[in-house]
């Protein structure tokens, strides 16, 4: 029976390359006020955390704030 898969590629060809590692605390663009870069809207706190760089919409990011434990979205700019 005939295979009408191409064969697979050399070792070297192909291959997945890993990611490179995320920036460290104070690299990254929402760094300016804790990790999160943003202050929690419930308590104040600025010891939030980014979750996601993308919210209900473009311009917001989704944050978690480490004191209170809310999660809320932030403007990224």
């Amino acid at each position: 029976m005939h295979n009408p898969l191409p064969d697979p590629p050399h070792k070297g060809e192909g291959e997945i390359r890993p990611l490179p590692d995320p920036p460290h605390k104070g690299e990254g663009e929402f760094d300016h006020k804790g990790e999160g870069g943003s202050t929690c809207p419930f308590c104040q706190a600025t010891d939030t955390e980014v979750i996601s760089l993308f919210g209900s919409q473009v311009m917001t990011m989704q944050c978690k704030c480490r004191a209170c434990g809310s999660f809320y979205e932030a403007s990224k700019y």
